[in-house]
């Protein structure tokens, strides 16, 4: 399969353009209000995706607490999408609806959370073991909004087996774009040996939907890997971007800045943004080897250096 130009943008049929093929998938916990401003500021993303908003099946939010909710997203001038969660339709539905008239341009579902809460509540990838309702929530969601409004999905290639992944993603055929990350539920983030060969069968299951693969990218050249390999139509990538925060410019314009000056210059900004201590902490100790991260808390004053 040919390789893609991961600067070209991607139009949908709502008339949504992706700036480029390289998506950040969100960061539950670490994508505060900070973050976002810093990577807006540095030029690092061009598109957002929000953490998931939680839906419950007996309160749907106000246009004004989601107004103040996604703030931080409409202040930055880049296209972005929020992404819901949860298995009540009617008040999915209803929430898209609320979010377009408050000038939100692009809905994503997430149908694929593997963490154990999310899945307690019936949330997130408990959905790929039923796939009547999956359908019912995408379809809803769809008919709620205009066709204007974006709606794409955040797919896993199943719960415990990817043996039903063509009736998986034909149950989502109402949303325009599949962000697809190839480990079922049950796997978590485990390593597996078949990933792209699952990707490759769900692109050729989605037919005229877009496409864009996730998992395990770490460079420029594996995420070129995952599109010749696959056919799919762009990349996301999450967790690596808080050890080199210039990956996605360095997938989509070949750009190769060292990972250690854009996580200082991540961290710099993010403090100029006034971040809380926790999320700064967060993203640093994961980017950072012992000795750097050490040295990071000498200087904000939490550590002592060690005397000689």
């Amino acid at each position: 399969m040919s390789e893609i130009i991961f600067s070209e943008p991607l139009e949908l049929p709502s008339g949504l353009v992706l700036p480029s093929r390289v998506l950040l998938s969100p960061m539950e916990g670490v994508q505060t209000p900070a973050f976002v401003r810093a990577a807006t500021a540095l030029r690092l993303v061009d598109f957002w995706i929000t953490p998931f908003y939680s839906v419950s099946p007996d309160a749907v939010p106000s246009k004004p607490v989601l107004k103040r909710r996604f703030a931080p997203y409409f202040e930055t001038g880049l296209p972005f999408a929020v992404q819901l969660i949860g298995h009540a339709p009617e008040e999915l539905a209803e929430c898209a609806a609320n979010l377009e008239e408050i000038g939100v341009k692009a809905i994503n579902l997430n149908l694929a959370c593997p963490s154990k809460t999310v899945l307690g509540h019936g949330n997130g990838g408990a959905l790929l073991k039923n796939p009547d309702l999956l359908k019912r929530i995408v379809s809803e969601v769809r008919k709620a909004i205009s066709a204007r409004i974006s709606l794409s999905v955040k797919l896993r290639a199943g719960f415990d087996s990817d043996a039903a992944l063509p009736d998986r993603i034909t149950a989502v055929e109402d949303a325009e774009l599949i962000v697809f990350h190839y480990r079922t539920v049950s796997e978590r983030y485990f390593p597996i040996s078949n990933g792209l060969e699952r990707l490759a069968k769900a692109v050729e299951s989605a037919h005229h939907v877009p496409l864009i693969g996730n998992g395990d990218l770490c460079s420029a050249n594996d995420a070129q890997r995952m599109v010749r390999e696959t056919g799919c139509a762009g990349v996301a990538l999450a967790r690596f971007f808080l050890k080199d925060p210039g990956i996605l410019n360095s997938i989509r314009k070949g750009e190769l800045p060292s990972p250690t000056a854009a996580r200082r210059a991540m961290l710099a900004e993010m403090r100029n943004c006034h971040s809380e201590l926790g999320p700064l902490l967060e993203f640093a100790r994961t980017g950072m080897d012992q000795e750097e991260f050490r040295a990071f808390l000498i200087e904000l004053g939490i550590r002592k250096e060690k005397k000689a």
